[in-house]
């Protein structure tokens, strides 16, 4: 009797046993991430949209540098473009898809048909690798002015549009860059934004559907985006969510070029 009791005791204890080996791994394995730490993820700020001035009919955007990436991961800021026709509503429908959606690994290239602008520098020395915007770590605490001036194409000659960097106070100049687009691989000379400089041919106006405008001379609209950039630990590049610089539920807000002057 006492024999057959015996094997019930041995399988309670042994349950218990293993109930306590489970809660073993489970407070190792809490114990193991809290020593890590939780966080899977890098996040990049965007710019804020409260710091973006513009005026298309003069003809220049800025933004401030989001003085809250001071994170090792944030590198700088990259730029886009795309070319439209004045009257299109994609304008929108590209803001509101890129605004809205978080961007880890992507960029607007390669979801909404957008080009990367390049920077030249006043030695020549064109800049194209990103970020396009490198901020030091020294630099990455002030808030920092990124103008986009499109003033000189109402000179006579007309001359290249230019990116301006201006301290916090946004009148004492940093440095200056003039505008490239994406460039024809035959090119002898970089395409700015020079109404002249537009042809058929350009990569940007076949791949943005715009050849029609550029071969009746028409005006092209222009749109400009903005995102954080950096890279993680594994060296992949991540972005912040993509911020237009055109604000309005308009098209008064976007930069037109007439390729007829």
């Amino acid at each position: 009797m006492c024999r057959k009791g015996t094997r019930p005791i041995e399988t309670y204890l042994s349950q218990w046993g293993t109930m306590i080996i489970r809660w073993e791994t489970i407070f190792l394995g809490i114990g193991i991430l809290v020593s890590c730490g939780l966080e899977t993820y890098t996040y990049l700020y965007p710019i804020r949209t409260d710091t973006i001035k513009s005026d298309p009919v003069v003809g220049y955007y800025q933004f401030t540098h989001n003085a809250d990436n001071d994170l090792d991961e944030f590198l700088g800021y990259e730029i886009f473009y795309k070319l439209y026709r004045t009257d299109s509503s994609e304008i929108f429908e590209d803001r509101d898809r890129l605004e809205n959606a978080y961007i880890a690994t992507e960029s607007p290239i390669t979801t909404r048909r957008f080009s990367r602008l390049r920077l030249k520098q006043s030695d020549s020395q064109v800049l194209d690798t990103p970020p396009l915007l490198k901020l030091s770590n020294v630099q990455r605490g002030t808030p920092w002015v990124f103008k986009f001036d499109f003033s000189p194409l109402l000179r006579t000659p007309q001359e290249a549009p230019v990116l301006i960097w201006y301290q916090s106070d946004g009148t004492t100049e940093v440095t200056r860059f003039t505008l490239l687009r994406v460039s024809r691989p035959e090119a002898k000379a970089e395409e700015t934004f020079v109404p002249d400089q537009f042809l058929d041919n350009d990569p940007d106006v076949f791949s943005m559907k715009v050849q029609n405008i550029v071969q009746s001379k028409g005006k092209l609209a222009i749109v400009f985006a903005v995102a954080a950039f950096g890279r993680n630990l594994d060296t992949t590049p991540i972005y912040s969510n993509v911020i237009f610089l055109n604000r309005s539920s308009s098209t008064n807000d976007v930069l037109t070029i007439d390729l007829g002057q």
